[in-house]
């Protein structure tokens, strides 16, 4: 039996059904990101590597011993929806190898070793911007909640979506309260965070589609002008 993204824990009478077991693909390097958004972890944590790896099921959460595992490099440009694309292919690679390892009886189960980290479920309210984060942490929480649920922050009661932004330096002492808009021009909504700045570039209003930050100056500019704290 294989097992690909399902979230409850197989009972032990199932899994002892199987004569070659069941095994279970997993988007991370285990044991690092046990649980159930393993992708969105490492982003958010700036991992520089993840990976897959295959698994002998047990009655734990993805404890069970390693068969097979490949890495795959995280870009500072990769989204959970990029990251879990390139992730799908190498997974479809590593279940054909291991599938013909376990038939010939060629392989080798590796227990996994005690420094473990884990991922909980995500909840909605995970993805609200908090301005007295630093820039860097913000840019890839935008990177790790997109496409779901989609980071975002709160003006006027209205929760405006975030999509994609990047860092700047900020060379001298801050002369902004965190969460207030310095500017808005072509390069993007550039607001200060607890260190350095988010230059938030692409946005969404509700009900609206995601455009560049810049065209909130034709519709919103009341909202997003200069020394406007957010939430």
């Amino acid at each position: 039996m294989i097992v690909v993204s399902y979230g409850l824990i197989i009972p032990k009478n199932i899994l002892n059904i199987f004569s070659l077991g069941c095994i279970n693909i997993h988007a991370s390097l285990l044991p690092r990101w046990r649980g159930a958004a393993p992708v969105q972890s490492a982003i958010l944590n700036g991992d520089l590597m993840t990976g897959i790896t295959i698994i002998q099921m047990d009655e734990g959460i993805d404890t069970g011993k390693i068969l097979y595992s490949m890495p795959c490099k995280i870009e500072t440009f990769d989204t959970s929806q990029s990251l879990q694309n390139k992730l799908g292919k190498i997974g479809c690679q590593a279940i054909l190898f291991i599938l013909t390892k376990l038939e010939l009886g060629q392989y080798n189960a590796i227990v996994q070793s005690k420094l473990t980290t884990y991922s909980h479920k995500i909840k909605k309210q995970d993805a609200q911007l908090n301005w007295l984060k630093d820039a860097k942490t913000l840019e890839q929480c935008i990177r790790a909640f997109n496409p779901w649920p989609i980071s975002f922050f709160k003006i006027k009661k209205e929760h405006i979506k975030v999509w994609k932004a990047n860092v700047i330096i900020q060379k001298n002492i801050n002369l902004y309260c965190a969460g207030e808009i310095i500017l808005i021009n072509k390069n993007g909504l550039q607001i200060q965070t607890k260190k350095n700045i988010l230059n938030i570039t692409h946005i969404q209003l509700p009900g609206k589609k995601v455009i560049n930050a810049y065209d909130l100056n034709n519709s919103k500019n009341h909202w997003f002008a200069p020394n406007i704290r957010l939430i």
